[in-house]
Parts: structure tokens; sequence; C-alpha cells
């Protein structure tokens, strides 16, 4: 069961979208799910993205831009939001979520770049409540949701699995062209 506030700024050509939602699912979650609109939560996510990369490393990131990938979110948010997992006011999770066009799947995708969920939190229902989060409000009018998964973290690939995400028969490759 959701409860929809407010909107977060819509995507060019898309519908609005809910700024938060307090999600109840059946596991007696009582996480809100934010948009980030300001920066008075930026440290606490750049050491929150940190940790992910501690935890599930994936080849070479430059942790210094963490904080200007979240600068140019809040300024642009046609180029992606940044969600914050609140529990009683605290901060306990957040996730990236960059919307990109695909004519394969004829619309926006919705692709989770980030999805963090504090350790003390994990295994209470956040995560897959987000996912609910994700297809009930569409955010970017979105047709699909994408997320990446190292081959290592079981227990995130176990929940993707559990929700109905599936392994796709292309694989993703990457190039990098840009600092």
């Amino acid at each position: 069961m959701h409860r929809i506030n407010n909107s977060w700024p819509a995507y060019v050509g898309a519908s609005p979208l809910p700024h938060s939602v307090e999600c109840l699912p059946t596991m007696n979650n009582d996480t809100q799910y934010k948009l980030m609109t300001a920066s008075s939560h930026a440290d606490d996510v750049v050491r929150m993205m940190n940790h992910l990369y501690d935890d599930d490393p994936s080849g070479s990131v430059d942790r210094t831009r963490f904080r200007q990938t979240i600068d140019l979110i809040l300024s642009n948010p046609d180029h992606g939001n940044i969600v914050l997992f609140m529990r009683a006011d605290m901060l306990c999770g957040y996730a990236l979520v960059i919307p990109y066009l695909s004519n394969e799947w004829g619309g926006t995708i919705a692709f989770i770049d980030e999805l963090f969920v504090e350790p003390d939190f994990r295994g209470q229902g956040i995560g897959s409540g987000f996912i609910e989060y994700l297809r009930k409000v569409r955010p970017f009018s979105a047709v699909a949701i994408f997320l990446e998964v190292s081959r290592q973290n079981m227990r995130a690939r176990k929940l993707y699995d559990s929700l109905g995400f599936q392994e796709r028969s292309h694989q993703l490759l990457t190039l990098r062209i840009g600092v």
C-alpha cells in the first residue's frame, strides 16, 4: 500500500512523478522514499557511495567525483534522480535512478545506477519496497527498470531474481571516452 504526496520534477514528455511515497509492504516496512532536492544529505550520500564501492568493487571509480555527480543531478533532474530511503527521519539508504530512451523497449528505461541500504537496515524490505515504489510511480514514465549487479553480490542477485528481474541474453559493454 502506497501513499503518494507532491510531485517529482517531470522528465521531458513524462507525467509528473511523486516526490515522496510512504511504502508499507507486508514486512511492516515504514520506509519513506524521498526525492533528494537539496544538498542537505549530500555528505551522507557520498559516505554511502563510498561504502557501496567498498562492499562491491566494480573496477575503477573516481570517488572524488561523487559530490560532482550529486550536484549535477540536483541541478538537472532530467538527468536523473537521487532517491533517499528514510526511516523515522533517519537516512538508511539511497538510489540513483537515471532515465534513457530505448527504441528496443519502446520508451524510457529507468536505470538504477546505484542502490545502497545501510548494513543495519538490510533484510528489512527496504530494497524490495523501493522496487515496488518504482513499479507504482514509473519514474520518467518508464516502460522498464534496468539495473546492474556484480556476479559476487549473491544477496542482491537473489533479491532481484525474487522481484522478477531477468538476465538478458545481451551483454553490456563499455568504452570510456571521457574523464
